[in-house]
This record gives structure tokens, C-alpha cells and sequence, in this order.
């Protein structure tokens, strides 16, 4: 015969191995819900930062664009310069050598 002393301990520990599962199970799926929004975190994270990159990289051939275009423009300058200041050279030698020879 059942002793009704077990039958409730029986009783009694089946609720409290229900109650360790439910909270078991709650306890999951809150990790769960932690882990995938950590992972949506880090996606849009990861996503922000390639954009960024992105960015970076457009800028920097943008400076590199506009750096060699400055770079042309004083090679021009300095050359035209030259140019001009050897034409002023021969124009100085040339009035010399007329003074000189009276020409």
C-alpha cells in the first residue's frame, strides 16, 4: 500500500523538478534572446564600420586626386616660371651685347 506520506513527498518533488524546468527553460530562452541581440549589435556594428571604411577610402583617393593635381599644376607653374624668367635672361644678355656694340 501507498504510504500517503510518499505519495505527497512523491507529489512534492515532482513540482519542485517543474518548477526547476520551467525556470530552466526561462532562463534559456533569455540567454537566447541576449545572444541574438548581441549578434544584431555586432552585425550593425560590423555594417557601420564598413561603411566607414568605405568612406575612408573614397576620401582618401579623393586627397590623393586633388594632391596630384596640385602636384601637376606646380610642375606647370615652375616650368612657364622658367621659361619666362630665361626669356628675360636672353632679352637682358641681348641689350647688353647691343650696348656693348653700340647697336
Amino acid at each position: 500500500m501507498d504510504n500517503p506520506d510518499t505519495s505527497i513527498a512523491a507529489k512534492l518533488l515532482a513540482e519542485q523538478m517543474a518548477r526547476y524546468r520551467d525556470l530552466f527553460n526561462s532562463n534559456l530562452k533569455i540567454l537566447e534572446a541576449q545572444m541574438l541581440h548581441n549578434q544584431a549589435m555586432n552585425s550593425e556594428r560590423h555594417e557601420i564600420l564598413r561603411s566607414e571604411i568605405q568612406n575612408l577610402s573614397k576620401s582618401s583617393a579623393d586627397h590623393e586626386t586633388r594632391i596630384r593635381s596640385l602636384n601637376d599644376s606646380a610642375v606647370t607653374f615652375r616650368t612657364w616660371s622658367s621659361l619666362f624668367n630665361g626669356g628675360a635672361f636672353v632679352a637682358a644678355m641681348t641689350a647688353l651685347i647691343r650696348s656693348l656694340f653700340g647697336g
